[in-house]
C-alpha cells in the first residue's frame, strides 16, 4: 500500500493531487493543510474513491506543527512512500510594494515548509532506500516577471531545494522531482 503525504491538500493542485492518489489501488494518503473543514471535503472525496485517508491540519510554516504532523504519520503509517511539497502562496507585488512580512511569508509558505517537510521524512527514506519526494514549482522559478517579487524568490528557492535533494539522494534509491508548472 503506497502512503502519500501532501501538503497543501485543502485545495486546487494538492486536492487534485489527493484525489489522483485516491484512485490508485489501496492507498493511502495524507492531507495537510490550515484549514481542517476543506481538508475533511477532499478526504471524503479520497475516502469515497477507497482511499485509507488520514487529515492532519497543519501550518506547515511552522517548524514545530510539522514535527508534530510527521511524528503522527510515522506512528501511523511510518515513513511516507510518496512527499509531495504542494504548500505555496501568491501574493503580487513589486520588491518595493512587498512588506518585509510579506516577502518572509511568502518564503516560508514556497520554500521553507518543503525544507521542514522534506527534512521530516528525508533520511527515513534514505535509509530504507526508496522514495520520492515532489517539488510544486512554477516558470517564476525559472524565469522572474515584474510584480511578483517574493513568490518569483520563494519558487527559485524551491527549485533549488529540489536540486539539493536530487544531488543528496542521487544513488540512495530516493528520487526528487521539481514540477514546473
Amino acid at each position: 500500500m503506497p502512503s502519500v503525504v501532501i501538503t497543501g491538500a485543502s485545495q486546487g493542485i494538492g486536492a487534485a493531487v489527493a484525489r489522483a492518489f485516491a484512485s490508485e489501488s489501496d492507498a493511502r494518503i495524507v492531507l495537510i493543510s490550515r484549514s481542517a473543514e476543506r481538508l475533511e471535503e477532499v478526504a471524503a472525496s479520497c475516502r469515497a474513491a477507497g482511499a485509507e485517508t488520514l487529515v492532519i491540519p497543519c501550518d506547515v510554516t511552522i517548524p514545530d506543527e510539522v514535527t508534530a504532523a510527521g511524528e503522527r504519520i510515522l506512528a501511523a503509517w511510518g515513513i511516507p512512500d510518496v512527499v509531495v511539497n504542494n504548500a505555496g502562496q501568491f501574493q503580487p507585488g513589486s520588491l518595493t510594494e512587498t512588506s518585509i512580512a510579506d516577502f518572509r511569508y511568502q518564503v516560508d509558505v514556497n520554500v521553507n515548509s518543503a525544507f521542514y517537510v522534506t527534512r521530516m521524512f528525508l533520511e527515513g527514506m534514505k535509509q530504507r532506500g526508496s522514495g520520492t519526494i515532489f517539488f510544486m514549482t512554477s516558470v517564476a522559478g525559472i524565469r522572474a516577471y515584474p510584480g511578483g517579487a517574493a513568490y518569483c524568490v520563494g519558487k527559485h528557492g524551491l527549485l533549488g531545494l529540489a536540486r539539493v535533494t536530487r544531488e543528496e539522494t542521487r544513488g540512495t534509491g530516493v528520487r526528487s522531482t521539481a514540477i514546473v508548472l
